[in-house]
């Protein structure tokens, strides 16, 4: 679009956005932000996308605001106006836009600072947050996010943190970071679950904190933390800084986290694994663990990882063939590994089809004709699941009957069961399948005669050529 157009565009722009109309209001508003999107944005456009931003409904002003975000330096007046708006709604917006602009931004910076001691604390996030994203570096303001992170409101603790590990893995904001170690490891244990994962994967990036300062700071929660997701994080956390032998010297500490709390012994028992010979004391543990009814995976693999014991292992991991398809899957992976694992395939499928049946088919169209012991399960899952308005699930199920290559009465009638399902991709799986079943198929020539006159033409065109393929397997 030449400059020309784009002005005359403008003009349009404008028109629509002075209409009394909302409709034409919003779709000129969101016409606007496309084109912010699409090109560079001439300078002629900013008073109106800065009325936009100002504007009472949420749907122009986010258009504004989103439009705004590709301007680049061309905003920042914009945004200086906005930072000190008599709205705290506005200077918000004035941040979150600030954090966004590619470009020399440098000129924002003492407006979004001032902003981390706004009243509002909507604004202090927004303001914590832009800083994360802005250039500067400076020791004033990586204090000032120190403080931030200590913020009554959860939401400015969250960016605030996120912004100091933004500058983790900067050198030259190594010195002014170092004083602040404490401030992230304490944030470990926050009452707000976001601002405990944004802590500990802060410190994946900040080399300026110790690692037996992390080490000690993530056995100090591990002995209360019982979030999953947050327990992830620690995992995580030792080993993108390959903590792993900082934490041989701590088994016993660990082994007492434990104790303490349950919900971290999946993570304690993955450590134990992975220091082998070094956290030989943890076997006593793990072996009480793995007796138990509920025996965890992590456990077993540990305790299989230090001693060898297929005994008690292979019993363990048995019981955790019934368990959920995540347990079981893992447990069929260590039984290959101990022993020959194909003896347990087919009772952990039968087992997991009911609850699990898009993972369990996926693992038969693998298997394929080794699988098809498991007809009768295919076909009540079928049964079970033909209401499901997620397609997905039956495509996988019909693709499982399939790979199973069954000419079985009971995997013919399920397939001509199928070929009255809404979704033309199962009734095409089923035409094809019910081809290749040759002579065992006639009991389906019936149907199949229906289907040629299918409202999908590639089914009904699959329909006849399976006719003609059970005929000539026929004579």
């Amino acid at each position: 679009m030449s400059g020309l157009a784009f002005f005359s565009r403008v003009s349009t722009w404008r028109r629509a956005y002075a209409s009394e109309s909302m409709e034409r209001r919003r779709a000129a508003a969101k016409e606007i932000r496309e084109a912010c999107y699409a090109k560079r944005v001439p300078s002629d456009l900013l008073p109106l996308l800065e009325a936009m931003a100002l504007d009472a409904d949420e749907v122009i002003a986010d258009c504004a605001i989103s439009g705004l975000c590709r301007c680049g330096a061309a905003a920042v007046p914009v945004v200086e106006r906005m930072a000190v708006n008599t709205s705290a709604r506005v200077r918000g917006k004035g941040c979150y836009i600030a954090g966004h602009l590619e470009g020399d931004t440098r000129a924002l910076h003492p407006a979004v600072f001032a902003a981390l001691d706004d009243a509002e604390p909507g604004v202090r996030a927004q303001a914590a947050f832009a800083l994360g994203r802005m250039a500067d570096r400076s020791a004033a303001t990586i204090d000032a996010l120190a403080t931030a992170a200590r913020d009554p409101e959860p939401q400015v603790r969250l960016w605030a943190i996120d912004a100091l590990g933004r500058f983790g893995g900067e050198d030259g904001a190594a010195a002014a970071l170092s004083a602040h170690g404490a401030v992230i490891t304490t944030a470990m244990g926050d009452p707000d679950l976001d601002v405990r994962k944004s802590a500990t994967s802060a410190l994946e990036e900040m080399s300026t904190v110790p690692d037996g300062q992390v080490v000690a700071a993530v056995l100090d929660r591990l002995r209360v933390e019982q979030n999953d997701d947050v327990l992830q994080c620690f995992r995580q956390l030792i080993s993108r800084r390959d903590l792993l032998d900082s934490f041989a010297q701590h088994v016993p500490t660990l082994l007492a986290a434990a104790d303490a709390n349950p919900r971290a012994r999946a993570i304690i028992f993955v450590l134990c694994g992975a220091l082998g010979p070094r956290a030989s004391a943890s076997v006593p543990a793990l072996e009480s663990s793995v007796e138990r009814s509920n025996a965890p995976y992590e456990a077993i693999a540990a305790l299989w990882t230090l001693t060898g014991n297929a005994g008690k292992c292979i019993t363990a991991l048995e019981k955790l063939l019934e368990r959920s398809w995540y347990d079981a899957s893992r447990a069929l992976e260590l039984l290959s590994k101990i022993t020959d694992g194909s003896r347990y395939v087919i009772p952990m499928l039968r087992h997991a089809i009911p609850d699990s049946p898009d993972e369990a088919a996926a693992k038969i169209c693998e298997l394929g004709p080794a699988a098809a012991a498991l007809l009768p399960d295919l076909a009540r899952a079928i049964e079970s699941n033909w209401d499901e308005p997620d397609w997905d699930l039956m495509w996988a199920l019909a693709d499982a009957l399939c790979a199973i290559e069954s000419s079985e009465p009971l995997a013919v009638a399920t397939l001509s069961r199928l070929l009255t399902h809404p979704s033309s991709r199962v009734r095409y799986i089923a035409v094809t399948s019910l081809g290749r079943a040759g002579p065992a198929a006639r009991a389906a020539l019936g149907v199949l005669g229906h289907t040629c006159e299918d409202e999908d033409a590639q089914v009904a065109k699959a329909a006849r050529a399976a006719i003609r393929e059970i005929g000539l397997q026929t004579n």
